[in-house]
């Protein structure tokens, strides 16, 4: 990879953290308390309303930069094929996949 690649694809990565770090602290602050049974946690989700709503869009939104900053790196490195098969096994394993095939 040359030098521009190198630093075009770090500060992707540095953003993505930065980013990811913002929408995760944002979801867990707005998320309501879920304690005790099932029942009682969907009670908890009722109560909180448009908040919980809010919290898991939150969530949701943390994911995408991750995915962005482990996909763009390795699509503009020397080797994409192998480290695409690397990227999408790292993103099954975030997922809590197993693969025993390649991607």
């Amino acid at each position: 990879m040359n030098l521009y690649k190198k630093t075009v694809a770090g500060s992707l990565v540095v953003a993505t953290v930065l980013l990811s770090g913002s929408l995760l602290s944002g979801s867990v602050l707005l998320q309501p308390k879920l304690a005790g049974n099932p029942a009682e946690r969907l009670a908890a989700l009722d109560a909180a309303g448009a908040r919980a709503g809010l919290s898991a869009g939150a969530f949701v939104l943390a994911q995408l930069p991750f995915l962005i900053g482990r996909s763009v790196p390795h699509a503009v490195a020397d080797r994409p094929r192998v480290l695409g098969r690397r990227a999408c096994r790292g993103a099954a394993a975030c997922a809590g996949l197993r693969l025993t095939a390649n991607c």
